[in-house]
């Protein structure tokens, strides 16, 4: 099976492309299935899958989404929370329609994060009769692992890294979709999704004092605020504020604000943050990143 991705045909729009080897096949009810599926952690199929020259082809739209790789520097354990909420939920959309979980393209090379942070993968229904190579939902929570190890070193990250390294070191090469939800409900907290769902008004907002711009707060997601185009809330500012400067999380206890290493500080109630400290920041109170001052508000 090779995987390539490319330019789309409309726009800027990017394809990821799936081609099969001519001794694979296409699943024919699996395949049509995908075309109009309601699991949002699938990436969604471009037309109708097809065999071109006796090989299957399948074409997903990843337009307005980044890989997971391009943005692992700045994925923090909350993050990898959520990334595992995602993949359950596209596992298990699929052990109901009864479709194998290999053939789940989860490669960290080929997944895929939405604007938001959620993570989209590519289920590619081609019957190859043996496992996809470095390509299953095992391989994406290997690579998670090894990041965690490097990455997420913060004291209240200790139990997801401890976890995790247990969850992939015991699975002995064999995915399972019962072992990734017992891991996932008891690490990883409620899932998000299930709160978007909901349509639960944002309890918290944050608004920049200068423009009066505001960004809804989404209970249990980190935000990376900063002047460059990855982060989460861009600050227009001058060049002041670091490309990466601080992160806002918003949790059941309220908001905390942390400097993620700035030139040139983040401060709070006067005080200016330690690189990587963290500090609580009430309803009405203000930081500042520099001379760029946010509120936070509870509507």
């Amino acid at each position: 099976m090779k995987v390539r991705m490319r330019a789309g045909r409309r726009g800027n729009g990017r394809l990821l492309v799936v081609r099969g080897n001519r001794q694979e096949r296409l699943v024919g009810v699996q395949a049509r299935g995908l075309v109009e599926a309601d699991e949002p952690a699938l990436l969604p199929v471009v037309g109708e899958p097809m065999t071109r020259g006796g090989r299957p082809w399948i074409a997903y739209d990843v337009g307005g989404c980044a890989s997971v790789r391009s943005r692992q520097r700045h994925l923090t354990a909350q993050d990898a929370r959520r990334i595992c909420w995602d993949l359950l939920g596209a596992a298990q959309w699929c052990a109901k329609r009864q479709f194998p979980n290999t053939s789940l393209l989860c490669d960290a090379r080929y997944a895929c994060l939405t604007p938001d942070g959620r993570l989209r993968v590519a289920f590619v229904p081609i019957d190859r009769g043996s496992r996809a190579l470095g390509q299953s939902p095992l391989s994406l929570l290997l690579w998670l692992d090894a990041l965690a190890a490097r990455r997420f070193v913060r004291p209240q990250d200790e139990v997801l890294v401890r976890e995790l390294h247990a969850l992939v070191t015991r699975s002995y090469g064999i995915f399972s979709v019962n072992r990734l939800a017992a891991f996932v409900r008891m690490t990883c907290g409620d899932n998000p999704r299930a709160r978007t769902k909901s349509n639960e008004p944002a309890l918290y907002w944050l608004v920049h004092a200068g423009t009066g711009e505001s960004h809804a707060l989404e209970l249990g997601r980190a935000y990376l605020l900063g002047r460059d185009e990855s982060c989460d809330i861009r600050v227009r500012g001058g060049q002041r504020v670091s490309r990466h400067h601080a992160e806002v999380t918003c949790g059941v206890q309220g908001i905390r604000v942390r400097d993620v290493g700035s030139t040139n500080g983040t401060f709070v109630r006067g005080m200016r943050l330690a690189p990587h400290e963290s500090a609580s920041v009430g309803v009405g109170e203000r930081f500042g990143l520099c001379e760029d001052v946010f509120w936070v508000e509870r509507r």
